[in-house]
C-alpha cells in the first residue's frame, strides 16, 4: 500500500508540472488585459508616431531634431470636456545665444529675439496664409524649411509651454510669443 500512494503522489506532480505552463499563461494574459484596460484601451504612441519621430508619448528627445518636440520635464494633465487629444500646428522658433540647441550661427541676444518673435507674432495675426512663409524665412529651427510644420501631436510630446499654447489655440489661430528654453516660439495650429 505504501508504494502505491507513493505513485499517485508522483502522478499527482506530474500533472501538476503539465499543467503549471498553462496556469502561468492564463495569469499573464489576464494582467496584460487589466493593464490595457487602465491604461484607458491605449498603450500610448501609435507605431506610425514612434516610426514617424523614433519615440513614445513621455520620451524627451526627437530623431528630427527639432526643438519643440522636446520635453525636459513632463505636461500637465490633459484637462477633461471637449479639449482635443492632439493638434496639428506650424510654429517659429527665434532661438537667442545661450538657449538650448542654439547653433554657432546664434548671435541675437535673449532681448533681441524677444522683440524679433513679437514682431513676427504681430505679422503672423495679421495674414494667416504668411505664416509658412514666415517660418521659412525667420525660424532657426529645423522645420522651418518645411513652413515650420510640426505635424500632428498628442500631449506629452511637447515642452509644457509650448504644449499649453498649441492646445489652447483654435484652428487656424496665432499664439502670441511662448518662451520655451530653446527659444521664442510663434505657434499656428492649423488642425
Amino acid at each position: 500500500m505504501a508504494k502505491r500512494r507513493q505513485k499517485r503522489t508522483k502522478k499527482k506532480d506530474k500533472s501538476w508540472d503539465k499543467s503549471f505552463p498553462i496556469l502561468v499563461g492564463v495569469v499573464m494574459a489576464i494582467g496584460v488585459a487589466l493593464a490595457y484596460s487602465l491604461s484607458g484601451g491605449s498603450w500610448g504612441a501609435d507605431d506610425d508616431e514612434v516610426a514617424e519621430t523614433g519615440r513614445h508619448v513621455t520620451a524627451t528627445v526627437s530623431d528630427d531634431g527639432d526643438d519643440a518636440q522636446d520635453d525636459p520635464e513632463p505636461a500637465e494633465e490633459a484637462p477633461a470636456g471637449n479639449a482635443p487629444e492632439t493638434v496639428s500646428a506650424r510654429h517659429i522658433l527665434i532661438q537667442y545665444e545661450g538657449s538650448a540647441r542654439a547653433g554657432a550661427n546664434i548671435t541675437r541676444t535673449q532681448e533681441e529675439a524677444r522683440t524679433e518673435a513679437e514682431a513676427i507674432a504681430a505679422r503672423a495675426g495679421a495674414d494667416l496664409a504668411d505664416f509658412e512663409a514666415l517660418a521659412r524665412e525667420h525660424s532657426d529651427g529645423p522645420s522651418g524649411p518645411n513652413g515650420g510644420d510640426l505635424g500632428n501631436f498628442g500631449r506629452s510630446r511637447m515642452h509644457p509651454a509650448f504644449e499649453a499654447a498649441a492646445f489652447g489655440l483654435a484652428v487656424d489661430e496665432v499664439s502670441g510669443v511662448v518662451e520655451t528654453p530653446f527659444g521664442y516660439h510663434v505657434i499656428q495650429r492649423y488642425q
